[in-house]
């Protein structure tokens, strides 16, 4: 019988094969659980994925997308008009298959994501699954989309990669209609030929998804759809602080300042990297820059949690597959781990992970000091390129 070693494609079936087969379990048991009455309206295990379902009906019905529907789910629908129209099919499946192919959706939209990218084979997309499994699995227990963000950030920048910038803006511009943070992705469209080109593709599919609800809405009623979301992400924005940079200046500190100002030294400490115009076509300097990025759009957002850490943890996972496989690298992945993932799992007794970890905001500050980490080697020329790592992964 054959050894099964990272060096053979085995592994990665297995590891995948474990994924799917987890994704039905959580689906199944969240389903199990069924529906009741309380306050606030009609709950379950699955509220994420009700809201998401039957915004789609609310959407066909003409009705406000984006006010509470206590008789459906609890919370609000957030997300495009859009969005909800592609949510249709799902409201004539039963819940418990709808659920199952909701969370698939997202975890194979990961996993083809990361195959896609030029220079990662089986064995680092399987790593990079590995390093994001909790928080993986954490995003789909909730029926959360943060897999399916990571995944479609990462397959568009893999097309652009692959010089398909059609296919690489329509997957970028789709997840800004899913959740407006990935429009920070489009700083690194400046890395690849093309840009006219790019940014008609981009404009293209950005007016195709903007009118397509109109199917169903007419004229007026997309006009009232977009105008009730614009009004609700405005009141969205609340003193709430999450598992990010200002929780924890506000937490550790005590920080009274103003939040913009966190956030635009953010923005600038971020867009640095375009000013290596010479390091644009090393691809591990773009892949370092993609890093950054979907770590920057978890711990610069005030509301932040735990179920999005799949986007920061996918972010770390390429960083350290792309780069030297040293001691140092291990040790500051092993940190990421550990206080991300480990300690606020079961493994931790309930005591330290209610009273300490999660009410301080640990699971933010690996992501935070490895973000520093990977811009400091942006800036300072530490990112080689990929022919030069002979110890990688």
């Amino acid at each position: 019988m054959r050894k099964i070693s990272w060096s053979g494609q085995r592994f990665f079936y297995v590891v995948t094969a474990i994924l799917v087969l987890i994704t039905i379990i959580v689906s199944l048991q969240s389903y199990s659980t069924g529906t009741w009455e309380a306050a606030g309206g009609l709950h379950s295990n699955f509220n994420n994925y009700l809201i998401f379902k039957t915004s789609a009906t609310h959407l066909i019905q003409g009705l406000d997308l984006y006010v509470h529907h206590p008789g459906d789910h609890v919370d609000l629908f957030k997300y495009s008009p859009l969005f909800a129209l592609l949510m249709a099919p799902f409201t004539i499946l039963p819940d418990w298959l709808g659920i199952i192919i909701w969370n698939l959706i997202n975890l194979l939209t990961l996993m083809i994501g990361l195959r896609m990218m030029p220079g990662l084979g089986k064995k680092q997309v399987t790593f990079i699954l590995l390093i994001a499994f909790f928080e993986l699995i954490g995003s789909i227990m909730n029926e959360q989309s943060n897999a399916l963000m990571a995944g479609l950030m990462v397959l568009g920048i893999a097309c652009f990669e692959k010089n398909k910038p059609f296919w690489g803006a329509l997957s970028l511009v789709f997840s800004v209609y899913i959740k407006l943070f990935s429009l920070v992705v489009f700083m690194m469209l400046l890395f690849y030929p093309k840009r006219l080109k790019t940014a008609l593709y981009t404009v293209f599919w950005m007016i195709v998804f903007a009118l397509l609800p109109i199917l169903v809405t007419g004229w007026d009623g997309l006009k009232e759809t977009y105008l009730s979301w614009y009004t609700m992400l405005g009141q969205d924005y609340s003193d709430s602080v999450g598992f990010s940079v200002i929780g924890i200046l506000v937490k550790w500190f005590n920080y009274q300042g103003s939040r913009n100002i966190v956030f635009l030294v953010g923005v600038v400490l971020m867009v640095m990297p375009l000013l290596k115009f010479k390091q644009y076509s090393n691809q591990n300097f773009r892949y370092a820059v993609l890093s950054a990025l979907l770590i920057w759009i978890i711990i610069f957002n005030h509301k932040a949690e735990s179920p999005t850490f799949v986007i920061a943890m996918t972010g770390i996972g390429l960083y350290f597959v792309t780069q030297p496989w040293n001691l140092q690298n291990k040790l500051f992945l092993a940190f990421a781990i550990v206080f991300v993932s480990l300690v606020y799992s079961d493994l931790m007794p309930p005591g330290p992970r209610n009273n300490f970890f999660h009410p301080y905001f640990i699971k933010a500050l690996p992501c935070i000091v490895i973000w520093l980490k990977i811009i400091y080697e942006i800036m300072f020329n530490k990112i080689k390129p990929a022919h030069s790592n002979s110890s990688r992964i």
